[in-house]
């Protein structure tokens, strides 16, 4: 519906990356954002070079930490996340990416990052974190408890978060 609204020239279909509502070999591009790890693998990754022409490309990003600068949020709320995530995701237990996609019939797949901040402020923060799978996963009652802690250890004003865009793409063959 969203982009119907906004892009009302753009074709818009139902359909998920387990069951594509296109033909075989039909798309020149592949482009999830922040999705690849609540797909199926075992069904999305045949699903989605069923849909790529040949020479097309799979391109997965997704926003993580960047380490290697000083983050600006709270020691308190940065160690509270890191809790729920360790109680709920699955993310590093995973098979990486790159073995997932050498198991369709794709090229040797290519990495990348870019920096960038994400800038937001309180609310824009916690918006975000009601949206992170370890947290959004969670019951409606334990769901708000978490939002009303993270939002009790997090004083108001605009925070720069450091980050990466990271980047992995492989080419159908």
């Amino acid at each position: 519906r969203i982009l119907e609204r906004i892009v009302p020239d753009a074709e818009a279909l139902a359909g998920s990356a387990e069951a594509i509502p296109l033909d075989d070999a039909s798309v020149d591009a592949v482009f999830a954002a922040q999705a690849f790890h609540w797909f199926d693998h075992d069904r999305a990754v045949p699903e989605i070079a069923r849909v790529l022409r040949p020479g097309g490309v799979l391109a997965l990003v997704w926003n993580g930490p960047d380490e290697s600068r000083p983050n600006p949020l709270p020691p308190a709320y940065l160690e509270y996340l890191g809790e729920l995530r360790r109680e709920r995701s699955v993310f590093d237990e995973t098979t990486p990416w790159s073995e997932l996609i050498a198991r369709g019939p794709f090229g040797a797949p290519s990495k990348g990052a870019v920096q960038h901040d994400h800038v937001l402020d309180r609310k824009g923060l916690l918006d975000n974190a009601r949206s992170v799978s370890w947290i959004a996963s969670r019951d409606p009652d334990e769901r708000e408890e978490v939002l009303a802690r993270l939002g009790e250890l997090l004083p108001d004003g605009d925070y720069s978060i450091p980050n990466l865009a990271n980047l992995l793409w492989a080419t159908r063959r």
